[in-house]
This record gives C-alpha cells, sequence and structure tokens, in this order.
C-alpha cells in the first residue's frame, strides 16, 4: 500500500498553498483546519484517510497526530512542495501554478506574469484588460461573472465585448496547455520524491 501524501499534483498543490496561507497554529485550531480540509477533498488516498481518522480520534488531546507529523513538519512538508514550484519550473509554467493555487501576492504576481507573457500573442493591447481577462480564469467562476464579465472589460477598458470574447478563447487554449506542461513537471517530481502515488506502480 503506498504511502503517498497526496492523490495526485493538483491536491498537493491545493493543500500545500491552503495550509501557507495560513498562520502557524498549534493544537486543537490547526487540528480542526486539517480535519476541514481533508473532508473537502475527493479520494482520498489511504494515508489520508488514516490521517483524518486519526485526528478525528484525538480531538481532545491537545496536540496533533497527523501521521507522526506535527504542525511545523506539516508546514514543511507543504514548504518544499512549494518550493518546487518556485525553483523547479521555467517563468510561464511558475507563474500559471501560482495564479491557479497560491494566494495574495503570489497569486496577482502569477497573474501579472501570465498577462505580459501572452499580451503580445493575444493581441489585447490594453493592460488592464490583458490582466481582467487572465483573472477572469483562475478568480473563480462567480467572482469572474460578476467582477470579469466581457461586457465589463469592455465597458472599462474600452474595445467591444466581442473582441474580448474572441480574445479569451485563445487565451484559455494557451493557459491549458501551459498548465498541463507545468503539471506534467512536477507530477514527475512529485512522484519521485514519494510525494504523490505512482499511478504505474498501483497498475502493475
Amino acid at each position: 500500500m503506498t504511502q503517498a501524501i497526496f492523490r495526485n499534483t493538483a491536491q498537493a498543490l491545493h493543500v500545500s498553498y491552503l495550509v501557507l496561507s495560513m498562520p502557524p497554529r498549534q493544537g486543537a485550531p490547526f487540528r480542526n483546519m486539517l480535519v476541514r480540509m481533508l473532508e473537502d477533498l475527493d479520494d482520498l488516498t489511504h494515508q489520508q484517510q488514516v490521517w483524518l481518522d486519526q485526528l478525528r480520534g484525538t480531538a481532545g488531546s491537545g496536540t496533533v497526530n497527523f501521521g507522526g507529523l506535527s504542525p511545523d513538519e506539516i508546514r514543511a512538508q507543504c514548504s518544499m512542495i512549494t518550493a518546487a514550484v518556485r525553483d523547479r519550473l521555467p517563468e510561464p509554467e511558475r507563474n500559471v501554478i501560482w495564479a491557479r493555487y497560491a494566494y495574495q501576492a503570489e497569486r496577482a504576481s502569477g497573474v501579472r506574469g501570465l498577462a505580459g507573457y501572452y499580451q503580445s500573442l493575444i493581441g489585447v493591447g490594453n493592460d488592464m484588460a490583458m490582466l481582467a481577462l487572465v483573472w477572469r480564469r483562475y478568480a473563480g467562476k462567480e467572482r469572474a461573472d460578476q467582477d470579469f464579465s466581457f461586457r465589463q472589460i469592455a465597458a472599462e477598458c474600452g474595445g467591444s465585448k466581442s473582441t474580448y470574447e474572441r480574445a479569451n478563447k485563445v487565451l484559455t487554449a494557451h493557459l491549458r496547455a501551459l498548465e498541463e506542461r507545468a503539471d506534467e513537471t512536477l507530477t514527475a517530481n512529485f512522484r519521485a520524491h514519494g510525494v504523490i502515488e505512482d499511478e504505474s506502480l498501483q497498475a502493475a
């Protein structure tokens, strides 16, 4: 049975950036946060299910029993995962991971980097409009529809709604391809270090 921490790369990134976006916590507050986080994940690994059972079963102890990892060790593991994004990916791939999974300054930096990288290719001359198109993909559906609709972009930045709709289709295709390249690179690294499950070993 695999002892990998995460099921796949997307899960590893989601959890790691979420943990590191929160202030360091000890004892029950940290444990409760982890329980909620694990309960929200789909398709838990065996190791994650073990951790969740342990966390639920030790609610009154005041300590965290997360598969033998202390709160500081869990944050250190998450830091290693985010460091791989920072140090092992080319700048465009790093930016797309930051835009998709990171929070606050890192996410904003990723969005700005992607906007600059693709602006001439997409043919959107207005800097703010290009930023808005990238934010539209990574802000979440509700905020995208509310704050970054094509009609709003056209009204605030000039140009036509249909122009931005066409540009968005081209941009989305490029961003998806970039996300896939980043995922492939990180998946190879995470499997080699036992961070995520090796599907080839499971199928053997």
